[in-house]
C-alpha cells in the first residue's frame, strides 16, 4: 500500500480552509461553528469578489453570496454559519483563516533579508522583470563633510574612513533587521520590513557618530538620514537586487533636506504607530518642503538625535 496525498487541494495539504459549501442557485445551507476567532477570508470557488473579516468570537455573521460579491449578515445562531445564495449561479462558498499569512515569505520579507543577499546574490530577477512590493522602509544617508577628507587625508587613507563608516552603518542596518541594497557616493541605502526598524537604526547611526570620530581622529564627520515607506518595485540592475519608484526616490529627497545630525522622515512615516512611540522621546520639528521631482510639497517632520535626548533607542 503506499501512502501520500493524492489531491493538491485536499484538507491534509489546506489546513487554513475551514469550511465549505456548495449552493445552488437561490439554495441556503449551514456549517457547525468550529472556528477560533481570528482572522478570516470568505471567498467562493468561482471567480468574483472576497470579503475579510475579523472575529472575535461569539456568533458569526451570515454569509450572502450573489453572482459577483458577497456580503455578510446578522447572525442567525450561536453554533452554526448560516450561508445563502442570493445570486442566479451555483456557487462554492470557501472560509480561509488568515493566520498563516504571519509565516508566507513575501517579497518584502526576502527582499529585506541581509542573509538573503549575502547567501543568494545570484538568485535575482531576471533582467526585465519586476516585482510588486507593498510596503517597505526605506533608507538613504549621507555623510557630511566628507569632501574634504580626501584633500586632507589623501585618496588612500580618506577612503578607508569611508569604508569603515560603512562597515559600521552595516552592522546597525543588520542589527536591525534591514539590509543594505548599496552604497551611493559617500551614503547608504538600506531597507526595512517595518518604519520602527528603520527608525532605530537611524538613531543607533547618529548617536554612533561621536565615537567614530574620536575612534578614528577625524575632525566633525557627521551624516543626514532621509526616511520613508510605501510601496516600489523589484528589480535587477547590474546584478544586484534594486527598489525603484516614487517611494523610493522621495526618500533620497527627503535625506538631502536635511542637516549634519539630523534624520528627515515624511509624515506619514512619522505616524506610523510603532515610529510615533519612539518619536514622543525627541522634540520634533514639522516642515512642508517643496522637493525637486515632486508636484506638491510633502509633509515632513525631523528630528537630532543626541546622547542626553532620546529615552527610546
Amino acid at each position: 500500500m503506499e501512502y501520500g496525498f493524492f489531491c493538491r487541494s485536499g484538507p491534509g495539504v489546506t489546513p487554513h480552509i475551514k469550511g465549505q459549501c456548495s449552493l445552488a442557485a437561490g439554495d441556503s445551507s449551514f456549517l457547525p461553528l468550529a472556528l477560533h476567532p481570528g482572522d478570516y477570508r470568505i471567498r467562493t470557488l468561482e471567480a468574483g469578489e472576497e470579503l475579510n473579516l475579523t472575529w472575535d468570537g461569539g456568533p458569526f455573521p451570515g454569509i450572502r453570496v450573489l453572482d459577483d460579491s458577497i456580503e455578510l449578515s446578522d447572525a442567525t445562531a450561536e453554533d452554526e454559519i448560516r450561508m445563502v445564495n442570493n445570486g442566479e449561479l451555483s456557487r462554492t462558498v470557501v472560509i480561509e483563516e488568515q493566520s498563516w499569512l504571519r509565516d508566507v515569505l513575501t517579497a518584502e520579507r526576502v527582499t529585506t533579508l541581509q542573509a538573503f543577499r549575502d547567501l543568494f546574490s545570484d538568485q535575482v530577477l531576471r533582467p526585465g522583470d519586476e516585482v510588486s512590493v507593498r510596503n517597505i522602509a526605506f533608507v538613504f544617508t549621507d555623510l557630511v563633510g566628507s569632501s574634504s577628507l580626501f584633500s586632507e587625508l589623501g585618496d588612500a587613507e580618506a577612503y578607508h574612513l569611508v569604508r569603515e563608516h560603512f562597515a559600521e552603518v552595516g552592522e546597525i542596518v543588520r542589527r536591525h533587521q534591514g539590509n543594505i541594497v548599496k552604497t551611493v557616493g559617500d551614503g547608504v541605502h538600506g531597507a526595512f520590513l517595518t518604519p520602527d526598524d528603520a527608525l532605530r537604526a537611524a538613531i543607533e547611526m547618529q548617536l554612533g557618530m561621536p565615537a567614530f570620530n574620536q575612534r578614528f581622529g577625524t575632525r566633525d564627520l557627521s551624516i543626514r538620514i532621509g526616511l520613508h515607506a510605501g510601496s516600489s518595485i523589484a528589480v535587477t540592475l547590474n546584478d544586484r537586487l534594486d527598489y525603484y519608484g516614487e517611494v523610493v526616490n522621495l526618500t533620497a529627497r527627503l535625506e538631502g533636506q536635511g542637516e549634519a545630525g539630523e534624520i528627515v522622515m515624511s509624515k506619514a512615516f512619522g505616524s506610523d504607530p510603532a515610529v510615533s512611540d519612539i518619536l514622543a522621546a525627541y522634540e520634533l520639528r514639522e516642515r512642508v518642503l517643496p522637493l525637486k521631482g515632486f508636484n506638491n510639497p510633502v509633509q515632513t517632520c525631523m528630528i537630532r538625535p543626541q546622547a542626553d535626548n532620546g529615552k527610546n533607542r
